[in-house]
């Protein structure tokens, strides 16, 4: 896989050989102390879910391994108990399968992926009571080849981080990764202004208690 590296935004997303091994420091980039890991019964049974492990350390939480399909809510139940007395305050989940790691293909193709970032808040709504979850989805039955949704999820996946920064609206301006199906596969300068804006502004909505 080509190495992608958003290295000058407040967080970080990371493709390529090797990130793996570099997963304790994300979570440190990211601000969190401890992350859980959602995946399913085939991830949880090979060599991929030892690595995670391994590049975690002393940040893994806990391993939760019952994610099926359709997203059954007594598989949500089962995983938020585990979340809670984890104590974890990273989550990004696959909703189904997950995206083939081959290079990404950027030339234009159907769409073929999704992704959805939510946040709890109190009966204030100005105060988070939980950690912002974001999930992502690889449509069934596209027509896109392997490539066109490897790019397509890496759009995806900077969009929703976005949001997770705080970018809680999107930009009507298609040059923008914000833009609500994102086309462009880096942040616009325009984007990176809005970050910047935000992070030296005062706080409108206060971060969930740890």
């Amino acid at each position: 896989m080509i190495p992608v590296d958003f290295g000058d935004w407040p967080g970080r997303i990371v493709f390529g050989a090797g990130t793996v091994g570099r997963l304790a420091a994300l979570v440190d980039r990211l601000g969190g102390r401890r992350a859980l890991v959602l995946c399913g019964s085939t991830v949880a049974g090979g060599e991929m879910l030892v690595k995670v492990k391994a590049g975690l350390g002393d940040k893994l939480a806990a391993v939760f391994p019952e994610v099926r399909s359709h997203t059954p809510i007594e598989m949500v139940e089962r995983g938020l108990v585990q979340f809670r007395a984890g104590g974890a305050d990273v989550i990004v989940q696959w909703t189904d399968s997950v995206p083939p790691d081959v290079p990404p293909d950027t030339t234009s193709g159907p769409n073929s992926c999704g992704g959805v970032t939510t946040f709890e808040y109190d009966s204030t709504g100005f105060a988070l009571t939980g950690p912002v979850h974001v999930s992502l989805t690889v449509l069934a039955g596209s027509p896109a080849s392997a490539g066109q949704v490897q790019a397509c999820m890496r759009r995806v996946s900077i969009h929703e981080l976005g949001h997770s920064l705080g970018l809680l609206r999107h930009s009507l301006f298609d040059e923008d990764i914000m833009f609500g199906s994102p086309i462009v596969d880096y942040p616009s300068r325009f984007d990176r202004r809005s970050v910047e804006l935000l992070y030296h502004s005062a706080p409108t909505v206060q971060p969930a208690p740890q």
